[in-house]
């Protein structure tokens, strides 16, 4: 009946599962965690998500529409996880599907929860018709569509150059205005 080795390798597949519950408890009390660790309340899902990401292009898209699109050579995110830092920024800013505005600086920082994102160094911001605006500091408010700055500004545009302290553009109306001491040259 059993005779040749072929016929015996299924007694030990058998023999394991029949005496299972011989060995069981030794292998689960070898294979559980230490009692020093508590896997239950592990704090990895308190651990913020930190990362790092090289020559970066982020997106936003609402309701199938592009809203602005930006570009860094380094992108980090702080260690709340909330905050989003760049290092070397271009972005487009779009309505009705075309650039309104093309900004570029050194430095930047995109704070989720606001929808805000805060610009510095020699930031550069060229409007489609051509305008130019620059300042050291500059914030775009997603939530309010508003550009705006408390540091110096110097823009040009048609024929003219205008320098004042603080700059607001709401983009929803298309309204501007400069504060402190404003000067005008006019071509």
């Amino acid at each position: 009946m059993m005779r040749g080795p072929r016929n015996l390798l299924w007694v030990l597949p058998l023999a394991l599962v029949a005496l299972a519950p011989l060995w069981w408890g030794g292998a689960a009390d070898f294979l559980a965690p230490r009692s020093d660790m508590d896997v239950k309340n592990a704090e990895t899902n308190q651990r913020p998500q930190v990362f790092v990401v090289d020559d970066a292009l982020l997106k936003q898209h609402t309701n199938g529409v592009e809203e602005w699109n930006i570009r860094s050579r380094r992108v980090s995110s702080s260690n709340s996880g909330e905050t989003l830092l760049f290092d070397g920024v271009t972005a487009d800013l779009f309505r009705h599907g075309r650039v309104l505005f093309h900004i570029v600086s050194k430095a930047g920082r995109y704070e989720q929860k606001e929808q805000r994102l805060g610009l510095a160094g020699d930031v550069s911001v060229k409007h489609r018709k051509g305008a130019q605006l620059f300042t050291q500091q500059l914030y775009y408010m997603d939530k309010l569509a508003k550009i705006t700055t408390k540091a110096p500004v110097r823009m040009i545009g048609d024929g003219m150059e205008l320098t004042g302290k603080g700059f607001e553009h709401d983009m929803k109306t298309g309204s501007y205005s400069v504060g402190g001491r404003v000067k005008v040259v006019l071509r």
